[in-house]
């Protein structure tokens, strides 16, 4: 019976001075137990979301990671607008392999952190498609589809000719120009598609 008490006094000291301590600051989501209920050591007490220390995790294409490295920046929108700015901090390094996308995590670099963040909120990132390289490019609209391929109508001496180009990716209103075009070629990018190769032209200049 004394070992009891002494057993019992014990436990409600331990009690008295014990505290749980979250890890962090947040807000709780789901109580897993409920006051007199018997915990061990190890067993969830509470769910705790972190509403300040927020990550933006993407799954990437693999072929469109060349341009993600740790601290490359890229702007991102949320449902209330944008843009904001997020820094890389880490590209996974397992693979969906059906989706063949890979998870990249970013660090929100919020000026000041909006105020209706949530677990799971969709956000758009606006991601480089590689790395960053000079290349050549013409206006999409400089360019017809013709069977051979690719074709654009460059102005030379005041008369067009008719040229196959090869173009890459596509960005914006523009195509990036593999071989066929040189930088600083005039093109025609309205009524080419009644053009014929040495008809002459005349143009503007550029201001």
């Amino acid at each position: 019976m004394q070992r009891a008490r002494a057993n019992l006094a014990l436990a409600a000291d331990d009690l008295a001075q014990s505290e749980i301590r979250a890890p962090y600051d947040g807000v709780v989501t789901l109580r897993h137990t409920e006051v007199g209920a018997y915990l061990d050591v190890g067993d969830a007490v509470v769910t705790l979301v972190n509403d300040r220390d927020i990550e933006v995790e993407a799954d990437v294409p693999f072929n469109r990671l060349a341009g993600l490295a740790p601290g490359v920046e890229v702007p991102f929108w949320l449902d209330d607008g944008g843009p904001y700015r997020a820094a890389v901090r880490a590209v996974g390094v397992e693979e969906n392999p059906r989706t063949r996308t890979r998870p990249v995590r970013f660090t929100p670099l919020f000026e000041a952190t909006p105020d209706n963040l949530a677990d799971g909120q969709s956000a758009v990132l606006e991601l480089p498609i590689g790395r960053p390289r000079e290349v050549v490019s013409v206006h999409k609209d400089a360019v017809i589809r013709a069977p051979e391929g690719a074709v654009v109508f460059v102005v030379t001496g005041g008369a067009v000719e008719r040229r196959l180009v090869a173009l890459g990716e596509a960005v914006g209103a523009r195509f990036e120009v593999l071989d066929g075009l040189v930088p600083g070629e005039v093109v025609v990018v309205r009524g080419n598609e009644r053009l014929k190769s040495g008809q002459a032209v005349r143009f503007e200049e550029s201001s």
